[in-house]
């Protein structure tokens, strides 16, 4: 076997390893690129011929089919019940005191442990917002 054969079946076999440790789209486009390289030098084609065949093949299928797969793969970011909290208003059903640690808000109809944005008391009963998220505990301000 040709050394230039030998050496497209390892490029050929390096970037289909490449592409199934990333599954990113890295490599895929090369895999294209060298099996034709491969092809040509199968077929006595020239060690430029190959090159070019690989390089324009390559750049080919990455114009061509990126932008199409990239939509594919992209998953939408989906709000978590912590994200959908962010700007709710909601009723504080235990003291909230930074310093103490202590503090729960009812924001519809669910319960979630609370601490003041500015690090001032509220007290039960007070109407607030939620500022943000730390954690799993919601950061809130009187409203």
């Amino acid at each position: 076997m040709a050394a230039d054969v030998i050496i497209w079946i390892f490029l050929l076999i390096l970037f289909i390893v490449a592409e199934a440790v990333t599954i990113e789209l890295v490599s895929v486009w090369f895999v294209g690129g060298a099996l034709a390289a491969l092809l040509t030098a199968l077929l006595q084609g020239s060690v430029l011929l190959q090159c070019i065949i690989f390089l324009s093949l390559s750049l080919i299928l990455l114009i061509a089919f990126r932008p199409l797969f990239k939509k594919k793969l992209v998953t939408p970011l989906i709000a978590t019940n912590l994200d959908m909290v962010i700007g709710r208003s909601g009723t504080v059903i235990q003291r909230i005191d930074n310093d103490e640690g202590t503090g729960r808000v009812n924001i519809g109809g669910q319960q979630w442990p609370a601490r003041s944005y500015d690090a001032a008391i509220i007290e039960a009963g007070t109407k607030i917002r939620v500022h943000m998220i730390n954690g799993a505990t919601l950061i809130v301000y009187i409203q």
